[in-house]
């Protein structure tokens, strides 16, 4: 924390660093023990604890002090050994109060250093001819300054994503950015070629630039065909070698015979192709084994026959002997019968074996490959070369065709052959794309190089399977650079001082306050940036809240003003809405009369002159005087102006020549003031003082030499009256008699005279005053004077009054320092003069008796008062210690005497106090007499002990010390306690101790702390800024700044303060205890002369709506004041309607300083006044609206009673007995949220329909974390509130978020569950897992990766895979899963596609007529609007049958709106209604004004769509009603609340618009059918009406207009607001009836307007009530009761009235006196304090309250005042002040009655002829004319006059309206007014309408 002190006293940025007075945390002891030792230090502002400090400075210091009594219970104080002595124990402790004077006299001046750094701005400037140095602000009532810096060359990037609905939006896109605003377009080369092509194609539609392309990879893919062929080609070659090979290998007898010279494979050959045609080899291995040729196979068969049959009959010994087995053999083998069962029938003689021989000898055949057969066949030669001959034949006719047949199966050949190919086609492809990227993104470069630089990062393409699907979409990543040329950045810099220097400036005029930076942003200057190529910078000045910066505009030659206030202002110059645009000249010159509202221009090639001047409500710049040629003045020859400025508080301009020469040009009266004026040549700057006095010319000089500076021997004194302060007083002495002197504060000394005393150096410079006075405006300066600023000060100097209270001279230097000093300007008539202010006190007279006597004797003196003992009393150049204080006027000294004082001679003396550090101690006696000693919220604080050390050696006084210290304590705090009647609270058990450095322990008495509790407790205490009220606007804040946002433990309560100012805005503060939150709301209070009505409803709709309890702070009278906040808060039970989540607090009103006596009476009286205001708004009164009838009226007692702070318990008794409103933190934060942004942008919705809302995003926000990992989020900070408690002990999951209830907070519970509960064979001590935590659903990871832990888990819980069958482990397995899933659905199911793009997984070889791929289920989504399930259809094919509806088989929320009758929901939303500042533009020009609007919905359907339907029964509604249920908390209102509860369900609001603003009723719809009842809403823009007015053109809220207009800019409910008595028009129902001859009038038809107005004149219109004109629209007039019985009152508009006055000499008498009740009409006290004053008072009066009431004249279509007014005197004659003047300008009009006096005699006859002529002069059928006559009565009534007036205007249809006023100050006169009486008679008798 840092106190909010400033370096007021640096006078150098050159200062030696230092830590700032603040409160520090500190770590003592740096090693890792378990409780560190910490130390808070708080670093105190040099001096505050002296006794003479500022007030300010003690402030801080007590703040501060207050913050360690909160945050430590034992303080230590170092003290040195001066400040133990400088303490004065013989004194009581001072009475601490606020008002205590600051004694400090300062510097005189006002030092800021180091606030802007012009060196930083200076390091850049390509502009040459551009000053950059800082400057002041021209204002009189502000200190403000500027900086300026040029901001170099820029590159402006944005980056967004933009999406596209379709190619045509797409391609619309690219042809707007660069055919139509010429962009340079720049494709990012890290496209993909498919995202690139989409770009070129479907964008910029140049598909030529692809062609080259699209040519290569043609050519690339016919490359890769031809080497493909050539590859097969070539790999067919070795397959044959690899086949002769096998050949060679298998049968390598039959080849070693054949010599045939095939090639020879190599074994590298061999095994590529092994490696890449595995199936080919072994296919040519299966035809070289089994050799498929039919004589070959018969010779097998044969073969295998005849060895069989040969070993058989070996066998058989039972038979005689055969033939030699090996003959045999050959003779079967080669026997002539060809087929082989003849074969074996003819060996066969018995038929045992016959039947299976045949076939077995076949399956042998083919068992037997024959690589292995042929190794059979060389046992016997013939039979050899049988085989061998076959082989030969087969090898020649059908092997080389076997080979081919295996070549040519291709699906067989290519599964390998072509991925090596295809790996160099993709590569070659890939190469090709980055050269092909390059060379298209170059081409687009190149095609489009110039403009504004727009860059295509990246593209997502959706394209839909089928144009039934609707069409392509884009979503287009885009980064845009724009070249920003160089800028003239200027920040201007707002200071202010705070409330404590505004006090001490009340209290004493010659109080120096400091300045402070404030601002509503973390940098507290404003800036805006021009274009130095474009505009020349003029002038920047101040006009109250409003700023005017004038531009030169280089390119059109026009001179821009810009106004508006600080905020805005720099949106105004970036979007060039000037208030007015002038051409008045290259060179021309400016000067500013920011206290008139005036601007001149002069124009020095025509010499001439204009002036601008602004209106009163500052809207609107216009040409006041025009085109004033002076040539005229000058012989008729353009002068050299060198300073045009002017006299501030008048309508005068001085110009200055070069020469010097200067004259002063009146603008009333058209003409140069007579005297001319010689200024200094050389001066620098000229400036006229805030009061207009005088003109002072500033010079720079060099002294050449030291020497006392002379005054030119100049005399401003008056003979008659000679100037004297009224600071000072008045005596004969010397010093007194020097008032003619000018004398300015030095800033480092006392009040000193630089003309006389202070002596220049040799060579330095210094800045000279040269004073010439206005009045008597003479050749030669009145005085010269020396100012304490440098040479480079001059350019800034600038008169300013701070706080309305001080002049200062402030300048900016070149050394950065922001300086002033104060100067006071005094005059006794012409006599005027600087000098320092500064306060004198009288301190009387001393002397001794004898140079050695100790005793001092006074005469006219004070000693008790101005001295204390230790203070020193000065005697010319001696100084003396006071000892004791005897008497006033004894006293004694200590020793010695005074030297050289001239014994027995009265002498003055001075005063030095004697410097005290009291304050070390006092503090703790300032803390607890400022804040309190006991509190009834929070916890109790425990004793306080203070230790004092001190820095001395070890000596005997250490006791007496302690002791000295422990009685002025116990003092001190007695005194606090018997002034204060505070209880004592923890003070009683307050300790006080005294040590040295050396016997100091830091660590003896510490406190423990939790030390998040600590800082916890700290931010407690800091109150924090979190909203302001402003330009009629709702402002929140963020960290207390402003700028276009915690999770705390439960919270209950909290409460707000209204009705005292205590700072501005709102402050939250907060209180912890241990289960409650305490917050407090501070509030500005209302009918603060700083706040509109508007800021004020908002403040107290804040209050009313968020609290609990309100406390309003009110005096016992209900006093006007009271009555005007009381309707503030009225006027807010319209917005916001019946939220019943808001609006619950209670209102307790505290009527201060009530005697304990008095009490009962007063709160019964307050309650009956009270009961009044609230009565006469019956139910809609804001009691009943805003706090549900919950009030209470607490009597506080009187301040110093002690039961002034026992009865704060009374008010938390009261405020926990309210129900809390927020069970949580989360709560109060959304609501606070959602009602500051409701009051920012006015949205006037529910409450709670926002914070459903609210949710709804939230839950939606955190759903997909819910649904994976069973949390809302995890906290990476590790400060966060996770705690390992219990319920999150089980997750071993740190700084997670539990899934919480969003109402009460409270933890969805992850409750731990038995294994036993899913399987009954498992222990019941095994827990399963918890759910949070645990990952199911994770984008871009494998399910089987994700579940992984989840097996693990399974096998060492549950059972080990092998423990049990597979089966039943797969089966537990799927039932742990499906457990698991289930505690936590998965709503993320994929999309699914229409057309199915995989490969068939069935073989190629295996022959199928239906292709399958792995998918096994429909995957077409479901039909339903926004459902992305896919088809519940297991069957993949289900996608490709027709006639058939892919429904998921679940229920669908419906998508259609609610079809019932009425509008679901007026848009709650924050961003709903949209508060926008909106430009007004008509032909007079434009404005910004502030534009809402509103916005509703159709809600969505909610019932469900059954399973496999496409809609539902019923009709759509948006809720469907429930029977209400009653319960034990429904009332016994005999079902009064069933039907109450049955209302608020499928609620829809009324669907009529109000006919002016178009906002839509807040009732239930049909509200009128069923009760009757009028339309309510709040309203907004008037956008459906228009103005209408008898002139074509007018003027209505400071802005001109024309008839037809739109009411755009002005409010709906706000239109009549103080307004008063008014009227509106609109058109007439009945025209026949109104026109007719004794045609009644309808109640509230005011009167039938004849004029044809527009707009629509052939439409005949009416003027109507107030009342009429709501009743019309159909909706609730939105004014409290007491406004609308208010505008009941008469509804007639007085359009012209005649004022005629007597001015006869009887008027003088002075028995009848104006009031004066307004300031300007003060001044006739001095020139008209009789009865024509009176009657001038009473006149003025009139025209203010006309003009007022009639600023705004409402209506449907909206009129304008077009009052005038004239003014006949008449005495002898008669003569007109004025005639037909506009009401505009009251105080002119009273200036020019003021002209007047009373003269001669009292002819009433003659004013009213004059009356009679103006009538006839100014005549306008649709204005009525009224005459108030006022006199004191004494002459007799015009009559022949007077009727022959009515009788004219009667039969004109334009009857006269007469009022008399008699003025005379007593009741004898009364007779007198008979004539006037008789006035009126005359007038009634002419016809009958009222007088």
């Amino acid at each position: 924390m840092i106190s909010c002190s400033s370096s007021a006293d640096t006078s150098s940025r050159d200062y030696t660093p230092s830590l700032r007075p603040g409160i520090y945390l500190q770590q003592v002891d740096k090693t890792k023990n378990v409780n560190p030792l910490f130390l808070v230090i708080h670093w105190s502002e040099d001096g505050c604890y002296d006794d003479s400090v500022s007030s300010y400075r003690k402030k801080n210091m007590t703040n501060l002090h207050r913050y360690l009594t909160k945050l430590t219970d034992h303080q230590i104080c170092l003290m040195s050994e001066r400040d133990l002595e400088s303490i004065d124990w013989q004194i009581a402790p001072n009475e601490v109060s606020d008002d205590e004077s600051d004694d400090d006299d300062g510097e005189g001046g006002i030092n800021i250093s180091g606030l802007v750094s012009c060196q930083a701005q200076n390091s850049y400037n390509c502009f040459t001819n551009i000053p950059l140095d800082s400057s002041v602000v021209e204002s009189v009532s502000n200190q403000t300054f500027f900086t300026r810096e040029i901001l170099p060359e820029t590159k402006i990037t944005d980056s967004s994503t933009i999406p596209f609905k379709s190619t045509s939006e797409f391609r619309e896109y690219f042809r707007s950015k660069l055919e139509t605003q010429k962009c340079a377009l720049i494709l990012d080369t890290d496209l993909t070629m498919s995202k690139l092509e989409a770009i070129v194609k479907d964008g910029l539609d140049l598909k030529e630039i692809l062609q080259p392309y699209y040519d290569a990879l043609i050519k690339l893919e016919q490359e890769k065909a031809i080497s493909k062929e050539q590859i097969i080609k070539q790999d067919a070659l070795l397959i044959e070698k690899l086949a002769w090979q096998c050949l060679r290998f298998n049968y390598g007898e039959f080849e070693d015979s054949l010599c045939d010279n095939k090639d020879v494979i190599e074994d590298d050959e061999i095994q590529y192709i092994r490696d890449k045609y595995p199936k080919i080899t072994s296919k040519l291995e299966d035809i070289v084994n089994y050799i498929e040729y039919l004589p070959w196979v018969n010779l097998k068969r044969r073969f295998i026959f005849a060895r069989n049959f040969c070993e058989k009959n070996a066998e058989n010994n039972t038979h005689e002997a055969l033939l030699d087995p090996k003959k045999l053999f050959l003779e079967i083998f080669f026997d002539k019968e060809v087929d082989l069962r003849n074969l074996v029938d003819k060996y066969n003689s018995s038929n045992w074996w016959m039947s299976s021989i045949v076939q077995k000898i076949r399956d042998e055949a083919s068992n037997i490959p024959d690589c292995q057969f042929v190794k059979y066949t060389f046992q016997e030669v013939k039979i050899a070369n049988a085989f061998y001959d076959e082989y030969v034949n087969w090898r020649k006719e059908c092997f080389p065709n076997k080979v081919k047949g295996v070549l040519s199966k291709f699906s067989m050949f290519n599964i390998k052959p072509s991925r090596k190919l295809d790996l160099e086609f993709d590569h070659k492809k890939r190469e090709l794309e980055i050269c092909e990227i390059t060379r298209i993104c170059s081409e687009i470069k190149d095609r489009y190089p110039e403009g504004e630089l727009l860059i295509v990062k990246d593209i997502e393409i959706k394209v839909p399977y089928s144009t039934y699907f609707g069409k392509t979409s884009y979503r287009l990543y885009r980064e845009t650079e724009a070249i920003r040329s160089a800028q003239l950045k200027i920040t201007i810099y707002e200071t202010k001082i705070s409330q404590e220097d505004s006090l001490e400036l009340e209290k004493d005029e010659s109080f120096v306050p400091t300045p402070l930076l404030p601002g509503f942003g973390r940098n507290p200057g404003v800036s805006f940036e021009i274009d130095p190529e474009k505009y020349d910078f003029i002038n920047i000045s101040q006009f109250d809240k409003k700023f005017l910066v004038i531009l030169w505009n280089k390119e059109s030659n026009r001179m821009e003003f810009y106004f508006d206030t600080l905020r805005r202002l720099p949106k105004m110059i970036e979007q060039q809405i000037a208030i007015k645009k002038l051409n008045p000249g290259l060179g021309s010159k400016i000067a500013i009369n920011d206290s008139k509202g005036l601007i001149a221009i002069y124009s020095p090639e025509k010499a001439m002159l204009n002036v601008l001047g602004f209106d009163d409500e500052q809207t609107n710049l216009n040409l006041r005087y025009r085109n004033i040629q002076l040539l005229q003045y000058y012989n008729d020859t353009a002068p050299e102006i060198a300073h045009f400025l002017f006299i501030k508080n008048t309508e005068d301009i001085c110009f200055v020549e070069y020469t010097g020469r200067a004259k002063i040009y009146s603008l009333i009266n058209d003409s140069f003031r007579p005297g001319i004026a010689d200024f200094p040549s050389s001066a620098t700057k000229i400036l006229s003082t805030p009061d207009g006095a005088c003109i002072v010319a500033f010079t720079a000089e060099q002294q050449e030499e030291t020497e006392d500076i002379q005054m030119p021997d100049v005399s401003i004194s008056d003979s008659e009256n000679e100037g004297i302060s009224n600071e000072e007083p008045c005596d004969n002495t010397e010093e007194n008699n020097e008032t003619a002197s000018e004398k300015i504060d030095n800033p480092n000394s006392d009040t000193k005279n630089f003309n006389k005393e202070e002596p220049k150096k040799s060579g330095s410079d210094f800045v000279n005053a040269h004073i010439y006075f206005v009045e008597g405006f003479s050749q030669n300066a009145k005085k010269v004077i020396v100012l304490p600023f440098t040479k480079s000060s001059i350019e800034n100097i600038q008169f300013s009054v701070i706080d309305k209270r001080q002049i200062h001279l402030i300048t900016l230097n070149k050394q950065e320092l922001f300086q002033s000093v104060m100067v006071k300007i005094t005059h006794a008539k012409t006599q005027y003069r600087f000098e320092r202010q500064s306060q004198h006190i009288s301190l009387g007279q001393v002397k001794i008796e004898n140079n050695r006597s100790l005793t001092i004797l006074g005469k006219d003196t004070m000693f008790n008062r101005d001295l204390r003992v230790g203070d020193y009393l000065i005697i010319g150049d001696e100084k003396r210690q006071v000892s004791e204080i005897i008497y006033d006027n004894v006293l004694k000294i200590v020793k010695p005497s005074f030297d050289h004082f001239n014994v027995g001679q009265w002498s003055s003396f001075e005063i030095e106090q004697r410097n005290t550090n009291n304050g070390l101690i006092d503090a703790y006696a300032m803390v607890f007499t400022k804040y309190a000693t006991t509190t009834p919220i929070g916890r109790i604080d425990n004793p306080l002990k203070a230790t004092f050390a001190a820095d001395v050696s070890e000596n005997s006084e250490v006791a007496s010390y302690e002791t000295k210290i422990q009685k002025y304590v116990a003092k001190m705090f007695e005194k606090v306690k018997k002034e204060t009647k505070k209880p004592s609270g923890h003070l009683k058990h307050f300790k006080a101790g005294y040590t040295i450095f050396e016997n100091l322990i830091l660590n003896e008495e510490s406190t423990e702390y939790q030390f998040g509790e600590w800082i916890i407790q700290l931010f407690c205490l800091i109150p924090i800024q979190i909203a302001i009220a402003r330009d009629n606007e709702f402002v929140p804040l963020q960290d207390g700044v402003f700028s276009p946002e915690i999770d705390q433990p439960t919270f209950d309560e909290g409460y707000g303060l209204i009705g005292s100012r205590c700072t501005e805005g709102v402050w939250m503060s907060v209180v912890k205890t241990n289960d409650i939150l305490y917050v407090a709301l501070d509030f500005e209070g209302l009918a603060s002369i700083e706040r509109t009505p508007q800021e004020e409803t908002f403040m107290q709709l804040l209050n009313a709506a968020l609290s609990n309890l309100v406390l309003f702070k009110s005096q016992f009278a209900v006093s006007r004041d009271i009555s005007s906040m009381f309707q503030r808060f009225q006027d807010g039970t319209n917005y916001f309607g019946d939220d019943p989540d808001i609006f619950q607090a209670r209102f307790c009103i505290i009527i201060k300083d009530v005697a304990k006596t008095d009490r009962e009476d007063i709160v019964a009286e307050f309650q009956s006044k009270f009961s009044k205001i609230v009565d006469r708004e019956e139910e809609d009164n804001f009691i009943t609206k805003l706090y549900r009838n919950k009030m209470s009226i607490v009597p506080w007692p009187v301040f110093n009673e002690a039961a002034f702070y026992t009865t704060f318990k009374q008010l938390k008794v009261k405020l926990d007995a309210q129900d809390s409103k927020y069970k949580n933190a989360r709560a109060f934060i959304e609501k606070i949220k959602v009602l500051m942004t409701k009051l920012k942008v006015c949205d006037w919705g529910s409450i709670q329909a926002t914070l459903v809302t609210m949710r709804a995003l939230e839950i939606k926000k955190f759903l997909n974390n819910v649904i994976s990992y069973g949390y809302e989020q995890k906290e990476d900070d590790p400060f966060s509130e996770y705690e390992a408690s219990s319920e999150n002990a089980s997750t071993n999951i740190d700084g997670i978020k539990h899934l919480r209830g969003r109402d009460d907070g409270t933890l969805i519970p992850d409750d731990v569950i038995s294994l036993s509960e899913i399987f009954d064979d498992i222990n019941e001590s095994v827990k399963l897992m918890p759910d949070t935590g645990l990952v199911l659903l994770k984008n871009g990871d494998d399910f089987v990766k994700l579940s992984s832990d989840l097996k693990n888990y399974f096998e060492e819980n549950v059972h080990t895979r092998g423990e049990i069958p597979d089966s039943q482990w797969i089966e537990k397995y799927d039932k742990f899963l499906k457990f698991i899933i289930k505690r936590r659905i998965d709503l993320n199911l994929p999309g699914g596609s229409y057309e199915c793009r995989n490969k068939c997984i069935i073989p190629c070889e295996d022959d199928h007529t239906v292709h399958k791929c792995q998918n096994e289920v429909c995957p077409i989504e479901c039909p339903l609007e926004g459902c992305q399930r896919r088809c519940e259809s297991k069957e993949h094919f289900h996608a490709f049958e027709k006639d058939v509806q892919h429904f998921c088989g679940n229920e669908h929320q419906c998508p259609k709106e609610c079809e019932e009758s009425g509008i679901c929901k007026i848009v709650t939303e924050p961003t709903a209604i949209v508060k926008e500042q909106a430009e007004y533009v008509n032909k007079f020009g434009s404005f910004m004004f502030t534009k809402y609007s509103q916005t509703f919905q159709r809600l969505q359907c909610c019932k469900k769509i059954p399973p496999y339907k496409f809609d539902h029964e019923g009709k759509h509604v948006h809720e469907e009603k429930k029977a209400h249920e009653c319960n034990a908390s429904c009332p016994d209102d005999e079902g009064e609340h069933i039907k109450e509860e049955n209302d608020k369900q499928n609620f829809h609001y009324c669907d009529v618009k109000c006919p002016n603003c178009a906002y839509y009723c807040t009732l239930p719809y049909d509200h009128g059918k069923m009760h009757n009842t009028e339309h309510s809403t709040v309203h907004g823009n008037m956008l459906l009406t228009t103005f209408t007015c008898e002139e074509e053109e007018f003027e209505f809220e400071g802005h001109r207009l024309n008839v037809g207009d739109r009411g755009d800019f002005v409010l709906c409910h706000k239109l009549c607001e103080n307004m008063g008595r008014h009227r509106h028009i609109d058109f007439c129902k009945d025209p026949g009836v109104c026109e007719s001859e004794g045609g009644s009038r309808k109640e509230g038809i005011l009167e039938h307007i004849k004029a044809h107005i527009s707009p629509q004149p052939n439409r005949k219109k009416d003027y109507i009530s107030h009342r009429v004109f709501w009743e019309r629209t159909m909706f609730q007039d939105p004014y409290s009761k007491e406004d609308r019985e208010n505008f009941k009152k008469c509804d007639h508009e007085c359009a012209d009235e005649k004022h005629h006055i007597d001015r006869s000499g009887s008027m003088w008498n002075s028995d009848c006196m104006p009031i004066c009740s307004s300031t300007a009409t003060s001044r006739l006290k001095l020139t008209h304090n009789n009865r024509l004053g009176a009657v001038y008072d009473a006149a003025y009066t009139f025209i203010e309250t006309r003009r007022s009431s009639r600023k705004v004249t409402p209506s449907g279509q909206m009129s304008v005042d077009r009052d005038t007014v004239s003014m006949v005197l008449f005495d002898y004659n008669a003569l007109v002040a004025f005639e037909n003047e506009s009401l505009s300008n009251p105080e002119q009009l009273l200036t020019k009655m003021m002209a007047y006096t009373p003269i001669g005699d009292n002819y009433y006859h003659e004013g009213i002829k004059k009356a009679s002529e103006i009538i006839d002069k100014y005549y306008d059928a649709s204005k009525t004319n009224v005459i108030i006559f006022l006199s004191d009565g004494e002459y007799h009534a015009p009559e022949p006059e007077l009727r022959s007036l009515c009788q004219r205007e009667a039969n004109r249809g334009s009857p006269i309206y007469l009022y008399t006023i008699m003025f005379t100050g007593s009741t004898t006169y009364s007779y007198y007014g008979q004539s006037l009486q008789k006035m009126v008679d005359i007038r009634s008798n002419s016809d009958l309408l009222p007088n």
